[in-house]
C-alpha cells in the first residue's frame, strides 16, 4: 500500500516538473573575450563557464508583471504631471514679478523724463541746450515701457501655460490616483486674477 501511495505521488512530481520544466542557460567567454548566453553547453574550450538553471515564468506571471509595468509607468506619468504644474506655476509667478518689476523700472524712467523736461522748462535756448538729454531721457523711457510690455506678455503666457497645466494635474488629482500633491482645487485656480496690464 505505501509502494502504491509512493508511486503515485513521483508520477504527480514528474508530471509537475514536466509542466513547468526547469532549463538551464550557459555563460562562457571565447577566446576573443566576448561573453555569450546560450541554452546549449559552450564549446570546451570556452573560459569562465556557468550554469544558470531557472523556471520560466507561467503566462499569468507575465501577465502580473506588464500590469505591474504600466501601473508603475502610470504613476510615472502623472506625477510628471503635477511636477509639471507646479514648474509651471513657480514660472508663472516668477513672470509675473518680473513684469511688476519692469514696469516699475519704465514708470521710474519715464518720470525722469517728464521731471527733466519740466526742469528744463519752456524757453527755446533752454530746450537747446538740453536736447541731448532730453532725447536721451525718453529714449530710455521709450525702450522700459516696450521691455515691460514685453515682460507682460510673457508673463500672461507664463500664466496660460500654468492653467493648462494646472488643468491636467487636476485630472490627474480627480481621478483619486495621486495621493497629496500640494496642488491647488480647480476653483481657487478659477478665482486666481490675471496679471496686470501695463499701462502707457
Amino acid at each position: 500500500m505505501r509502494l502504491l501511495r509512493f508511486a503515485t505521488l513521483l508520477i504527480v512530481v514528474i508530471m509537475l516538473a514536466a509542466t513547468v520544466p526547469a532549463e538551464e542557460l550557459y555563460t562562457w567567454t571565447d577566446s576573443k573575450g566576448v561573453t555569450h548566453i546560450s541554452r546549449t553547453p559552450p564549446p570546451t574550450n570556452a573560459r569562465h563557464q556557468e550554469v544558470i538553471e531557472y523556471t520560466p515564468q507561467t503566462p499569468s506571471e507575465i501577465e502580473a508583471i506588464r500590469q505591474e509595468k504600466e501601473a508603475l509607468q502610470d504613476r510615472y506619468n502623472e506625477e510628471a504631471i503635477l511636477q509639471n504644474a507646479r514648474a509651471a506655476r513657480r514660472e508663472a509667478e516668477v513672470a509675473r514679478q518680473r513684469a511688476a518689476e519692469v514696469r516699475d523700472a519704465a514708470d521710474a524712467a519715464e518720470k525722469r523724463a517728464a521731471e527733466f523736461k519740466k526742469k528744463v522748462g519752456n524757453t527755446i535756448r533752454r530746450q537747446q541746450l538740453n536736447r541731448g538729454t532730453t532725447l536721451r531721457l525718453e529714449a530710455e523711457a521709450s525702450a522700459a515701457r516696450n521691455e515691460a510690455l514685453k515682460a507682460a506678455q510673457n508673463a500672461d503666457l507664463a500664466e496660460k501655460r500654468a492653467v493648462e497645466a494646472e488643468r491636467k494635474a487636476g485630472e490627474v488629482l480627480s481621478r483619486g490616483e495621486a495621493g497629496e500633491t500640494g496642488m491647488q482645487p480647480a476653483s481657487e485656480q478659477a478665482d486666481r486674477q490675471p496679471n496686470p496690464g501695463v499701462s502707457r
